[in-house]
């Protein structure tokens, strides 16, 4: 019985090192996994963050570039109406054509494009149209003065078209500033 007694408490003896070996081994192999869990966490954090600074600089490249691509229609009116001074004459083209407001690119998104529909509630958007006005009304008293051969009349015509298209750009520049300060929801 002595005997018996004691292989079984050699019996749980061994069993109680194997269960304590197996729990140790556990606790460590829990341990390295809480460690590269943590790794993992903060690799994950820095992706988000990294993905976070892209999307922001993507988002402010395109805001941009959408505001210079309207300066760009707007100065690809005024080169036309610089045609005349420079020798360049194309078919088609006449003083009326520069009168229609609604027709040049920059008058399209101002008054039926994106430019009414994500912008016609702001004051600074609503004071291009003025400045937009004069440029075109501008830009063909200087064509005719030119043609008839007026070039004072003519100069001070492109002067003032000047100054009305200085005062687009800066009211556009306003416009992005502002719409960079609007929640994404409203825009």
């Amino acid at each position: 019985a002595t005997s018996e007694i004691s292989n079984l408490v050699l019996a749980i003896s061994r069993g109680t090192t194997d269960a304590r070996t197996q729990v140790m081994d556990s606790a460590e192999e829990a341990k390295q996994f809480l460690h590269q869990s943590e790794g993992t966490s903060v690799l994950m954090k820095k992706i988000a963050e990294e993905n976070t600074f892209m999307s922001s600089s993507i988002s402010e490249a395109v805001h941009s570039s959408f505001f210079n691509i309207l300066k760009l229609d707007h100065l690809i009116f005024k080169l036309n109406v610089y045609r005349p001074f420079l020798g360049i004459h194309t078919s088609g083209e006449s003083a009326e054509t520069l009168l229609d407001v609604h027709a040049c690119p920059f008058g399209e998104w101002y008054y039926n494009g994106d430019g009414a529909k994500l912008f016609s509630k702001s004051s600074i958007y609503r004071q291009m149209e003025l400045p937009h006005n004069i440029v075109h009304e501008c830009g063909k008293r200087a064509w005719e003065s030119h043609i008839k051969g007026n070039e004072k009349v003519a100069l001070e015509s492109l002067l003032k078209m000047e100054e009305a298209s200085h005062k687009i750009n800066e009211l556009l520049e306003q416009l992005a500033d502002e719409d960079k300060r609007l929640p994404l929801s409203s825009q």
